[in-house]
């Protein structure tokens, strides 16, 4: 009879998920969404929403300034936000809704500037995806404790930063750190898994401040989780032994990245270190 068919005799949730066992995931969004565009009424369009959040794209202007319709959505999918009305998506209630909601907290974007200088609202977002810090306002990347929030949850979050926190040693160091907890949960669990975690731009040492990227202990931290971070520690930390001797012990392409004065003695650190 066909999905479209089927769809309309779904009752309860349940009804939904069975039509998984007979189609893909794609021809029941596709199927919902056109189950939206049929049925106008404020119960069909919850039933669509349930289902799919996303659905909202296609539902009435009335629909999308609907304030139940929307949360119903947001609930289902975070980012339905961007189809709700203007006035909702500056609405404090179906924001922080929606960014819980956010698998990568990415709904944040479709807040209303206010919102994004709501700092419960970017905290919500920042817990769920660091990187979600990006689409906060001016004055919430400067604040210490959003910050500090977005690089526990990924380090690279960094670059979105003011520039009083890059250079920040406590903030810089919580975002070197992050992938150093990540990669020892994951070592434990799946040490096939190491590799895919290497940042190959750097990671958070890029945005921290020349200061920082001078500051031993801030180096050691980055590149004993993530040897490409030695690219960017300053001259004279890539030329340590002890910075060089870390990096190198992750990966030996490091020594790319060792200073060329010191390319030579660096190998027989390595020499020195494997007889020690």
């Amino acid at each position: 009879m066909g999905i479209n068919n089927d769809l309309e005799n779904c009752k309860t949730a349940d009804d939904l998920w069975s039509l998984y066992d007979l189609y893909d995931g794609e021809a029941i969004g596709k199927a919902v969404r056109n189950f939206c565009l049929k049925y106008r009424t404020k119960a069909k369009v919850l039933e669509a929403v349930y289902w799919d959040g996303l659905a909202l794209e296609y539902a009435s202007e009335a629909m999308r300034n609907d304030k139940e319709v929307v949360l119903e959505a947001v609930w289902q999918n975070g980012d339905a936000l961007r189809y709700a009305n203007e006035a909702l998506q500056g609405d404090r209630e179906v924001v922080i809704v929606a960014v819980r909601n956010s698998m990568d907290g990415d709904a944040l974007q479709y807040a209303s500037w206010k919102l994004r200088n709501d700092k419960k609202v970017v905290m919500k977002a920042v817990n769920q995806d660091g990187l979600a810090l990006c689409f906060a306002s001016k004055k919430m990347r400067g604040d210490r404790d959003v910050v500090v929030a977005a690089v526990q949850d990924e380090g690279g979050a960094l670059r979105y930063a003011s520039d009083e926190l890059k250079a920040d040693r406590g903030v810089v160091l919580a975002a070197v750190k992050q992938a150093g907890d990540l990669l020892a949960e994951v070592e434990f669990y799946d040490r096939d898994a190491l590799p895919s975690l290497m940042r190959p731009d750097g990671g958070a040492l890029r945005w921290a401040s020349r200061e920082l990227r001078n500051d031993k202990e801030v180096v050691l931290e980055a590149v004993k989780t993530n040897w490409p971070a030695l690219e960017f520690a300053s001259e004279e930390l890539r030329a340590d032994r002890d910075v060089v001797l870390a990096a190198v012990k992750q990966d030996g392409r490091a020594l790319k990245y060792v200073r060329e004065v010191v390319q030579e003695m660096a190998r027989c650190w390595i020499v020195e270190a494997k007889n020690d």
